[in-house]
């Protein structure tokens, strides 16, 4: 397991605009972490969102604003 520092710097890039992004190695991938909330990791350069109800109706808003 290892993640690429180009494509976590591409990945910490798009997710600027949620907040205060903080990125922190563990155990061979990279947690993701906003305003002190885990959120995400990055494992073999593949991005995995935690899932809540709360979590999906943000992410759809982000991803309809970043990426489209």
């Amino acid at each position: 397991m290892s993640v690429s520092s180009d494509y976590a710097g591409f990945i910490s890039e798009r997710l600027e605009p949620l907040g205060d992004i903080v990125m922190r190695r563990m155990f061979g991938s990279i947690g993701i972490y906003c305003d002190s909330h885990f959120f995400a990791i990055i494992s073999d350069n593949v991005l995995y969102f935690k899932e809540s109800t709360t979590h999906l109706k943000v992410y759809g808003l982000f991803l309809a604003a970043v990426w489209r």
